[in-house]
């Protein structure tokens, strides 16, 4: 397993920042970072995570997801 810095961040359709701490999950053959975000019903939002491996190259992933729940 290889550590990273890894950041993430969400923003919503209002244009509305919702900054994700995130953990560091270590197993003895995988790194997890995980984190939370408040949602309500029927909110999208746009994701944006940067990771940069230890000894790598810096990558950025953004995806939109939209939140339903009961």
């Amino acid at each position: 397993p290889v550590p990273a810095k890894v950041t993430a961040q969400g923003v919503n359709l209002s244009n509305q920042i919702k900054k994700i701490e995130l953990r560091e999950i270590r197993e003895p053959k995988a790194v997890y970072y995980i984190g939370e975000v408040p949602i309500t019903n029927g909110e999208t939002i746009d994701f944006t995570i940067t990771v940069q491996p230890q000894g790598g190259e810096r990558r950025t992933v953004t995806f939109r997801q939209e939140f339903v729940t009961d």
